[in-house]
């Protein structure tokens, strides 16, 4: 992940805040059950799966979100990005606005 990213949720997910430990054992402070993490990238996404083992993916969800109590996490990741053409990514942005959407 970017370094700027890296220190924003470093400052943001801080001890006593989004976690704490109960003797060894870590707990989650957040109260949101739900989180959606939005990415791009420029490798392939075959690419991320196979030979980076979804290694920045595990990262959001289990190490970050799950370990602050976030327990349900879902991600839309946009690959390629660099060889995509404007009308992928309009689609892309589409999906983005309609999953973000609430209804009511």
């Amino acid at each position: 992940m970017p370094a700027i990213l890296k220190g924003f949720i470093d400052r943001v997910f801080v001890s006593g805040e989004a976690y704490t430990y109960q003797g060894k054992l870590p707990k989650g402070l957040l109260k949101a059950r739900t989180a959606s993490v939005y990415y791009t990238a420029d490798a392939p996404g075959w690419y991320l799966r196979l030979w980076r083992r979804d290694a920045d993916w595990i990262t959001a969800k289990d190490a970050i979100l799950k370990f602050c109590g976030v327990r349900q996490v879902r991600r839309m990741l946009f690959p390629s990005v660099k060889v995509s053409s404007e009308e992928k990514r309009k689609k892309w942005l589409d999906r983005v606005y309609r999953s973000a959407s609430f209804e009511g």
